[in-house]
């Protein structure tokens, strides 16, 4: 996996909602941050996070919608979106 320095998303940004998702839902931010950082599919995510895969799924587009009120108008990682 190649990580861009010049990325078009706000990366500090990710990180502080992230922070703030984490303590009203850690699962989901768990799920993000296993989909993003660790590159993992929703099904490979549930798998680690002893999750069904429908409920890794449903928080997956939780935590999308949820990430997306956060950021504004700030585009998302391609990951996210």
């Amino acid at each position: 996996m190649e990580i861009s320095i010049a990325s078009n998303y706000d990366a500090i940004g990710l990180y502080e909602a992230l922070e703030k998702l984490a303590p009203l839902h850690p699962r989901k931010a768990s799920l993000v941050k296993l989909r993003f950082f660790a590159d993992l599919t929703v099904a490979q995510a549930a798998h680690a996070g002893y999750l069904f895969v429908a409920t890794a799924e449903n928080d997956w587009v939780y935590a999308r919608s949820w990430l997306r009120l956060k950021l504004g108008d700030k585009e998302l990682p391609e990951k996210i979106a």
